[in-house]
């Protein structure tokens, strides 16, 4: 009785959100599970037939496609049928929702049930958010709602010259339950979420788990007010489970991300049009330090899996030889080939850490390391060891890094834990070893490591974190093309006051280290860099006037 109430339009809607997940489960040869739905997919597609008996030609070329689908179950053929689901039916609902799009779309309100969730759970937000001008004067602001292929509404936002949609202009929900996807971890119980546009992703992620807390913090007031009228906003507030927050600066946010096991997940549409500068580059720099870790999730498993295989020893053992020594860590930024000779006249008592790129570059000048750093995972990490078989420098390496580096190594080896990977975690907590913070770069990797190991200073060398002189890095390290114009980067002055070019993964990794640096006042650290941007905390020196 329920569907019978629905209009048309609204239950081809619901029908391309579900059809898509049927054609993925038969894909996957979830044949059970295709069964079970199809059950409860053909009733629904009847009832469709049923309500196009005003269009005569519309029907039969309905009725054609379900009998070609139901032909496919009856033969059991779940590939065939999966392929008419993909190719036959959904092209047809979405013709048939673009018809009526054409015929009746017209603005809409917010219902009365969705303003009532709204004042009961936030009373002061909702009084902003109805106050907000006329729908037009958003439209004049850059705010632009249409109707996509699936009859679901789409929002798109014009900052400057630029156009951005924050959903699929085809098929919105279908694309949430994607990303919800990718995003939800079984792990996880409470997530963050910068970005609400129209709700899609934060309903499908509360739909994989219902025991899951989602908090979702939103900037812009009239993102709220369209959410609700177009989007599924009416629905996320009658979930307890979802909480909304509206933090214009970002300030809460900040501070709640730093909470554990918390998975923060920034929605990039609405990340890219965030008004407030300040707030966009933070949540830019957070999506690239949580895509980089999902792009090498796979990899960073079969890395720790393979070098966990035999039982290396920790750094713990370590700490009596270097505790209260002068550390440098050396870096393949491009200003290292201005300087790293000096390092030949390094004390007796100074430990050389070398991360794994500039490893060839100090032993052919005659520097010999006190250890090597390495965290890449890539494999290709293993053709930085070619003709150095006779290492007898002690390796330090992450857990997860690149095991066909770490097996070829030929040296004294000691395996790093880091936080925020569960398996090293677990790893430490058994042997009772220290948790490394970790940024992405090997730097900060190699500056965790002389905190643990009682460094009372610390030296960078070759820390650019910039494209100094246009260059990725110094030569004979990891390459040293000039940088070309296909990334975006920022504009920074350099520790001489001229302009840099500087990627945003890189002021990732500034950031980064600036806090690990805070966080331990009690060691002197120095920045022997010359060339580059500042590091906040590390003075400036010349690297010849330390020895």
């Amino acid at each position: 009785m329920e569907q019978n109430k629905k209009s048309l339009e609204t239950m081809i809607q619901e029908l391309l959100g579900e059809i898509p997940k049927q054609i993925e489960q038969i894909r996957q040869q979830n044949y059970a599970f295709a069964f079970l739905k199809m059950a409860e997919l053909i009733p629904q597609l009847e009832l469709v037939e049923n309500r196009l008996k005003s269009e005569t030609v519309l029907q039969e070329e309905f009725q054609s496609v379900l009998s070609n689908i139901l032909q496919a179950q009856e033969q059991k053929d779940y590939i065939l049928m999966a392929d008419f689901l993909e190719l036959l039916l959904i092209p047809f609902f979405y013709r048939l929702q673009e018809k009526g799009m054409k015929e009746n779309w017209k603005r809409k309100e917010p219902d009365t049930e969705g303003k009532k969730r709204f004042w009961n759970r936030y009373p002061v937000l909702a009084k902003q958010i109805f106050s907000l001008p006329e729908r037009t004067l958003l439209e004049q602001a850059g705010y632009q709602i249409e109707k996509t292929s699936s009859g679901a509404y789409t929002l798109s936002i014009t900052r400057g010259k630029k156009r951005v949609y924050l959903h699929s202009n085809i098929n919105p929900v279908w694309e949430a339950h994607k990303l919800a996807e990718y995003w939800y971890d079984v792990e996880k119980s409470v997530y963050i979420v910068y970005g609400l546009g129209l709700g899609y992703p934060i309903l499908e992620l509360a739909k994989k788990d219902n025991s899951i807390q989602i908090q979702v913090y939103e900037s812009d007031l009239v993102i709220l007010s369209l959410a609700l009228s177009y989007g599924v906003l009416e629905e996320l507030l009658s979930d307890e489970r979802i909480c909304l927050v509206y933090d214009p600066n970002g300030e809460i946010l900040q501070r709640e991300v730093c909470r554990k096991n918390v998975e923060f997940l920034p929605f990039y549409p609405s990340v890219i049009t965030t008004k407030k500068e300040v707030l966009r580059v933070w949540l830019e720099l957070q999506f690239i330090q949580y895509q980089g870790m999902k792009n090498q999730e796979l990899q960073l498993r079969q890395n720790f899996r393979e070098n966990c295989r035999i039982s290396y020893p920790g750094i713990t053992k370590l700490e009596k030889r270097e505790n209260g020594k002068r550390f440098f860590i050396i870096s393949a930024g491009p200003s290292l080939d201005d300087n790293y000779m000096e390092l030949r006249n390094k004390r007796p008592t100074d430990v050389l850490l070398a991360t794994a790129p500039v490893l060839r570059k100090l032993l052919q000048a005659g520097i010999q390391p006190n250890y090597v750093v390495i965290s890449e995972s890539s494999e290709k990490q293993k053709m930085l060891l070619e003709g150095l078989e006779e290492l007898a420098i002690p390796l330090l390496f992450l857990s997860t890094a690149s095991r066909d580096y770490v097996q070829k190594y030929p040296g004294e080896k000691y395996i790093l834990c880091q936080k925020g990977f569960e398996g090293a975690e677990q790893l430490a907590k058994e042997k009772n070893w220290p948790l490394l913070e970790v940024g992405g770069s090997v730097a900060i990797v190699a500056l965790s490591v002389a905190i643990e190991l009682g460094a009372r200073e610390v030296v960078f060398v070759g820390q650019d974190l910039a494209y100094t002189k246009n260059k990725r890095h110094a030569e004979y390290t990891s390459g040293t093309e000039l940088y070309t114009k296909n990334s975006f980067c920022y504009t920074r002055k350099d520790i001489y006051g001229n302009p840099v070019l500087v990627p945003r993964n890189l002021e990732l990794f500034r950031i980064r280290l600036e806090e690990l640096i805070a966080k331990n006042p009690h060691i002197c650290f120095k920045n022997a860099t010359e060339g580059g941007v500042p590091i906040k905390g590390a003075a400036n020196v010349r690297l010849k006037e330390l020895f």
